[in-house]
């Protein structure tokens, strides 16, 4: 898990692979899937003795006990039989896995539907007050309900044919084990003495348990072969990413386009020739426009998340304190107290080593400090949930708050007060003059213009991009 949280996590993945590759569902559902896999190989969810073949030990007390019953059949001169438990173990091998195949597509599509099936809800959570305020708990029980049956239908399917393979599974491994040990001894030496029998049959059992020892694991591994599927699709589809290259100029005075076309993911050219020059300590540039032009695309590409066209120069900051990204919704730390939800993304050892004056005289500038004064919360209050206790509006605060305690040279807003009233937006974007902070917005509302020293129009006659000096 951790070596797959690794690759995941690397040169923003996270972010990269489901822009990229719209195959890959739930990749939170195939994230559990890996405990899953992990416990097929491990024998946690198998039973302990099917559970140890894959360990050094099982492989090793399989391999003693075929090699020390097939020389003892060589010491009675029994050479014969020492084809007929190979033989049998292959025929069974193919008549196991003609039962087994169907179980790998059902235990594939089983954990698609259940990932789709955990979305579903997790969304309706998200987005229960627009869901309550449309009166839409009818629609959404019945499509739950119809993915519901999915689930079960599926699940009944995969429970059916387990059934059928486990009880060919016994049926085989029983046969091999007690049955035709003792049938293949006597049509081939119908006249040895009962001694001699009675130590040839045993050897040949022997030999013919053992390898029914990896058919009945057969049997287990089919249950989650197509849960490892959809791992290792996961794990395939993040090494298939391109590198990710350093595809700017660094520089700490300056952030610019020169000449970018901004591509999305899937190729689509959005935004051609962008180019715009804002050196440190200036006020900044706005992005303006109407929805749908490709505004936030630009700011995509500007940071990085997007790949840049083979032509044009993008001059930035390297990641870390020269430049800072402020959403149109703040991300909502899932644990963890106000101090950590507003010194994100940096890590404890800021938390613990800046003052409680920094944050309250933050929380104050952005009009938060009531979070503290009427009592409710403190700064290392733990196990808060702040994504449910924060407005709209309250986010958006947050954001500049985190923006404020980080102090970066350039800051990029994407809408970043459009929850705000203009009050406030005046004074978070007056502080931000006053730190230094030069900016690269985009907004819709004419307040924020007189923010910045320039305005970047787009447009939609031919993705045409346009300049013009605030006046």
């Amino acid at each position: 898990t951790r070596v797959v949280q690794g690759l995941y996590f690397k040169d923003s993945n996270y972010y990269r692979l489901p822009t990229s590759n719209k195959e890959l569902d739930n990749l939170d559902q195939r994230f559990t899937d890996i405990k899953l896999a992990i416990n097929s190989v491990t024998g946690s969810m198998v039973p302990v003795e099917t559970g140890m073949l894959l360990s050094p030990a099982g492989v090793i007390s399989i391999g003693v006990s075929v090699l020390t019953f097939t020389l003892n059949l060589l010491q009675f001169q029994a050479a014969a039989y020492l084809y007929w438990p190979y033989i049998v173990f292959a025929v069974c091998t193919v008549l196991q896995w003609l039962a087994m195949r169907p179980v790998k597509p059902i235990t594939y599509r089983q954990q698609e539907k259940e990932g789709s099936f955990r979305y579903s809800h997790s969304r309706a959570r998200e987005y229960a007050e627009s869901i309550a305020f449309y009166r839409g708990e009818t629609e959404e029980r019945t499509r739950m309900q119809a993915q519901f049956q999915d689930v079960y239908t599926n699940q009944t399917h995969l429970a059916l044919f387990s059934a059928v393979c486990s009880f060919v599974s016994g049926v085989i491994q029983n046969c091999t084990s007690y049955i035709l040990p003792g049938v293949l001894v006597k049509l081939l030496t119908p006249d040895a003495d009962p001694q001699q029998y009675n130590i040839i049959n045993s050897d040949v059992a022997m030999i013919m348990e053992a390898l029914s020892m990896l058919l009945g694991f057969a049997l287990q591994y089919s249950a989650f072969s197509g849960t490892l599927q959809r791992v290792t699709q996961m794990v395939t589809g993040i090494k298939a990413l391109p590198v990710k290259k350093t595809d700017h100029i660094h520089s700490d005075e300056r952030l610019a386009m020169r000449g970018v076309d901004v591509i999305a993911p899937n190729g689509e050219r959005l935004v051609q020739n962008v180019t715009f020059d804002i050196e440190e300590g200036e006020k900044g540039l706005v992005v303006m426009g109407p929805s749908g032009v490709g505004k936030s695309s630009v700011l995509r590409t500007l940071a990085g998340l997007w790949a840049k066209s083979a032509d044009g120069t993008i001059v930035r900051p390297g990641d870390g304190d020269g430049i800072f990204f402020v959403p149109q919704t703040s991300y909502v730390l899932l644990n963890g107290s106000l101090r950590a939800q507003i010194a994100y993304p940096k890590g404890e050892e800021c938390v613990t080593g800046t003052p409680p004056h920094v944050f309250s005289d933050i929380l104050d500038t952005v009009g938060l400090g009531y979070l503290l004064t009427d009592g409710r919360y403190s700064l290392d209050q733990e196990n808060v949930p702040w994504g449910d206790v924060l407005s709209g509006g309250e986010k958006q605060r947050l954001g500049f708050a985190r923006l404020f305690f980080n102090c970066p040279r350039f800051a990029i807003l994407d809408e970043s007060t459009s929850a705000l009233p203009v009050d406030l937006e005046y004074r978070l974007h007056r502080e931000c003059r006053r730190m230094g902070i030069s900016l690269v917005s985009v907004a819709h509302r004419p307040s924020v213009i007189p923010h910045h020293s320039a305005i970047l129009k787009v447009d939609k006659k031919g993705w045409v991009l346009t300049k013009e000096k605030v006046e």
